[in-house]
């Protein structure tokens, strides 16, 4: 009788190792499935960061350019005024 005790307990103690085996297992999907998320979330974010710093470089390109070509309109329209006041439109001597 004694060795059918130590056979049921034996039993009891693998069962219960199993369901701990069983119960880890589903953690690890779970934790890896939550893992592959935040990966791609990761991933996401990066990309966003890069198109958000290609937009930033872009605006500041066209910033530069709309700046140049301001310069040399303010340029233009300088020696226009110095050296023949009436081109200008709003310049015109006798309008108003």
């Amino acid at each position: 009788m004694l060795p059918l005790q130590e056979l049921l307990h034996a039993q009891h103690i693998v069962e219960v190792r199993e369901k701990k085996m069983m119960s880890m297992s589903q953690q690890i999907v779970e934790l890896m499935e939550s893992s592959q998320a935040q990966q791609d979330e990761l991933c996401v974010l990066r990309e966003a960061g890069q198109s958000t710093a290609e937009m930033r470089e872009e605006f500041a390109k066209r910033i530069g350019m709309s700046e140049k070509k301001l310069q040399a309109v303010i340029k233009v329209s300088g020696h226009l005024w110095r050296h023949q006041p009436d081109v200008l439109p709003h310049t015109r001597r006798g309008t108003a």
